[in-house]
């Protein structure tokens, strides 16, 4: 995968509702071990808002009710105790479903087996199936490494495993057109800017039920809208408010090259791009180039603040509706950081360019002095 290989991280903008619209309730039921008086939490995503939730464990047990109306992930671990820390190496992955999700394990969270709950089970078949669970072991690994060397190795040894994950997602698909999970592979593989040469065939092959379905239906959209944002397309306007509120017209930069940038105060990867941007943008300003700024934030302040701390002093846009931005929305942007190299008559003419790539770039079309 070229993300890989380039060493950017994408957080991908996924959101599966997968249910009818309606109320439900969902048990999760635990049995850990013996003890008791140990903190469980429970968080979730809804909405974009992170919905938390605690309970204590009862001679080994521990019970949460929740009440929904999408199918979620959702994160089980246990607290520390006074320190508030987590200890997110015993942690359980899994997703709000109707009914009763129940877990066992005689010493720990990530141990416990699902005895009930059949989203669940399907769930931890999917991660099965395309080897999930050993690209996190390598990510534990590569963060708990500090020898170059064997930073290295395991760099490499975890590229390699997430580039064999797009073969399995693809054979998941084809061997399971009727599972959800078909579609949250379909959304793996789509990471950045999705491939649909190879995506839309095998979407077409899930049941004609998953592909009715509203997240079918989103996902379908989503391969209209990326077939439409290539390279030599003229780039679809928009209109979003600055900083200050005030209404900005994308078409209102023409006569400069125009780097499309979309990001978030709380996408890592994209922070760690942006003093790339930053140093491309001084370089280049008075040639004839600039940065749009469009954010998937929903908190004003964690915007301004990400803003003034990277020193991110071109355009910023954002109408703060999360993973819901209209402009993102329009150019089909399905994780961050991602960005649209414009030139001066409003065209796409380069994509996804990171680190060294937009130097480079810049330096090919303005000259590098």
């Amino acid at each position: 995968m070229k993300v890989m290989t380039k060493k950017v991280l994408y957080i991908v903008l996924m959101s599966f509702p997968l249910l009818a619209s309606a109320q439900y309730k969902a048990v999760i039921q635990g049995r850990i071990g013996k003890a008791s008086g140990q903190k469980v939490l429970l968080s979730y995503g809804v909405n974009g808002r992170m919905i938390r939730d605690s309970t204590y464990l009862k001679q080994g047990r521990f019970e949460f009710q929740v009440n929904f109306d999408e199918l979620v992930p959702a994160t089980l671990k246990f607290d520390q105790g006074k320190s508030g820390k987590s200890i997110i190496s015993d942690a359980k992955d899994c997703f709000l479903e109707p009914g009763l999700l129940k877990l066992e394990s005689n010493d720990s969270l990530a141990n416990a087996r699902i005895i009930k709950g059949d989203i669940n089970k399907d769930y931890i078949a999917f991660r099965r199936f395309v080897g999930m669970e050993e690209a996190q072991q390598l990510l534990k690994a590569v963060r708990a490494t500090k020898d170059e060397a064997q930073l290295k190795m395991l760099q490499e040894r975890r590229d390699a495993v997430l580039a064999q994950m797009q073969n399995k997602y693809e054979g998941y698909v084809t061997a399971h057109p009727g599972s959800y999970f078909s579609l949250f592979a379909l959304n793996f593989m789509g990471a950045g800017m999705m491939n649909t040469a190879r995506i839309e065939p095998l979407f077409n092959r899930l049941t004609p039920a998953l592909k009715e379905s509203k997240e079918g239906k989103e996902f379908k959209r989503q391969i209209e809208a990326t077939k439409a944002i290539k390279l030599g397309t003229l780039a679809p306007d928009f209109v979003q408010p600055d900083v200050l509120g005030r209404s900005v017209r994308l078409s209102d930069f023409r006569g400069k090259y125009v780097l499309l940038d979309f990001w978030a105060s709380w996408c890592g990867p994209c922070r760690k791009d942006n003093p790339n941007i930053v140093k491309a943008y001084q370089k280049y300003k008075d040639k004839g180039f600039t940065v749009i700024g469009v954010s998937l934030d929903r908190s004003k302040e964690a915007w301004l603040q990400a803003i003034e701390s990277d020193g991110l002093t071109w355009t910023n846009l954002s109408d703060l509706n999360y993973l819901k931005n209209e402009a993102a929305s329009l150019y089909a942007v399905r994780a961050v950081p991602q960005n649209y190299l414009i030139d001066k008559d409003g065209y796409i003419i380069a994509v996804q360019l990171h680190g060294e790539d937009l130097d480079k770039k810049l330096a090919e079309i303005l000259g590098s002095k």
